[in-house]
C-alpha cells in the first residue's frame, strides 16, 4: 500500500493516480463488502475488460436516491423501475397519470416517429 504526499492511496500500485487507486496484478481490481467469507457479499470493480457490480449471493440489487428505492434487479434477473417486486424481465410502474416512458428524439411532434407511453 502506498500513500503519497498529495493524499492519493494506492493498493497494488506504488504510483496511485487517483484518491484511491486499486491495481490487481491478475487484471482484477475490486472493492468488496462482506460480512463473512470472500465468496459472499457485494463487489464493485474492473475485471480487466469490463466494469462490474457483482452481487455474489442469491440476493437483489437496488439503486436508491433521496432515501427511496428507484430501481431493483432481482436475483432472478428481473428489472423493476417504480416497483420493489418486478414480476417480468422488465417492469415499469408509475402510480401517477404522467407518462412513464418516452422513446424518440426531441422535440416530440406529430411528424416525428416518437412514442410516449
Amino acid at each position: 500500500m502506498t500513500i503519497q504526499y498529495d493524499g492519493n492511496v494506492g493498493i497494488g500500485t506504488t504510483s496511485p493516480s487517483n484518491l484511491l487507486h486499486l491495481y490487481g496484478t491478475d487484471g482484477n481490481s475490486y472493492l468488496r463488502w462482506t460480512s463473512d467469507v470472500a465468496t459472499t457479499g457485494t463487489r464493485i470493480g474492473y475485471n480487466g475488460t469490463e466494469f462490474r457490480i457483482d452481487q455474489q449471493q442469491n440476493a437483489d440489487v437496488t439503486i436508491r436516491t433521496n432515501g427511496t428505492e428507484r430501481m431493483r434487479i432481482t436475483a432472478a434477473g428481473n428489472v423493476g423501475i417504480g416497483t420493489t417486486s418486478p414480476l417480468y424481465k422488465f417492469t415499469l410502474n408509475e402510480s401517477s397519470t404522467n407518462p412513464i416512458a418516452y422513446f424518440g428524439t426531441t422535440p416530440l411532434n406529430a411528424s416525428s416517429r416518437n412514442a410516449l407511453i
